[in-house]
């Protein structure tokens, strides 16, 4: 139920962006990150029943963290809106422990990767070579083909990107963070509020078609180009979306300084919370 729940939130979105071009209001913003969050949290103990391979089963991890790391991606975007309440900054806090999460098993993916000749050059019983023995043994059965390359790589470098913009956020606070975006890129700034949620659809997608794949009921290679092109391409068309519908605007204007922005590190909400702390 919260998986059907959490897709029909993100089509909701979708169509109102699309038809009215019209933001969701707060209870669909709360309602959409609450059901994607128990939807993926949902799976992570059924996974110890799961007996296929162990590079799938950990292709669901990988998934579902990328999920619930995107709510707290939703919660930066609604922070900036002018009624949001303060605590908003702290909420987003908790998903720093998804996002570093992805991180290492989207690493895993690509250390895996790496040719034969690499653990005979690393020898034995070092730091290096128990992490690739390691990685290799939590995705056994990974076979280096293009698809497999191209998802395992573009997930890592999304992991990546994820964990700086959260970084950036928690130095910057609401305000900063979105000032370049709020102030020179309109589209942007307006699909923030729904980009979260449209790309836990299409990683939530995937992941029930693999499911399809796993029972037979579709073909396996099926089920890895299609992991290509929505868990891996297609959080980044989402992410660039504003560029599809206004060139000229910014690539990642969340990383773009205005010299004429007094910005304040660390973030008001962390040195407001310091002052208290102080004050008591």
């Amino acid at each position: 139920l919260s998986g059907a729940g959490a897709f029909a939130t993100s089509l909701w979105a979708l169509a109102l962006e699309r038809g009215l071009r019209e933001s969701p209001d707060w209870t669909w913003m709360w309602l959409s990150a609450a059901l994607y969050t128990a939807n993926a949290l949902s799976w992570f103990p059924l996974l110890k029943y799961y007996r296929g391979s162990e590079e799938t089963r950990n292709a669901f991890f990988l998934s579902y963290s990328f999920v619930v790391s995107f709510q707290g991606i939703q919660l930066i975007a609604w922070s900036a809106q002018p009624d949001a309440p303060s605590w908003m900054f702290w909420a987003v806090m908790p998903f720093w422990f998804w996002s570093i999460r992805k991180i290492a098993e989207s690493a895993d993916f690509v250390v895996a990767l790496l040719p034969k000749s690499v653990d005979a050059a690393l020898g034995e019983g070092n730091f290096a070579a128990v992490a690739l023995a390691d990685a290799r043994a939590r995705v056994k059965g990974i076979k280096f083909d293009t698809p497999t390359v191209t998802y395992a790589s573009l997930n890592l470098a999304a992991a990546i990107f994820d964990n700086a913009y959260m970084a950036l956020y928690t130095a910057l606070g609401p305000a900063g963070f979105w000032h370049t975006s709020q102030m020179f890129n309109d589209d942007d700034f307006h699909l923030r509020l729904i980009k979260p949620a449209i790309g836990s659809l299409t990683v939530s997608v995937l992941t029930f078609l693999t499911t399809l794949a796993v029972r037979r009921r579709i073909p396996f290679k099926v089920a890895v180009w299609l992991n290509v092109a929505l868990a891996s391409v297609g959080p980044w068309i989402v992410l660039l979306w504003h560029k599809l519908l206004d060139f000229d605007e910014m690539w990642f204007p969340q990383f773009v300084f205005d010299a004429d922005y007094a910005y304040t590190i660390p973030a008001p909400e962390i040195q407001g919370a310091f002052a208290a702390l102080v004050a008591r």
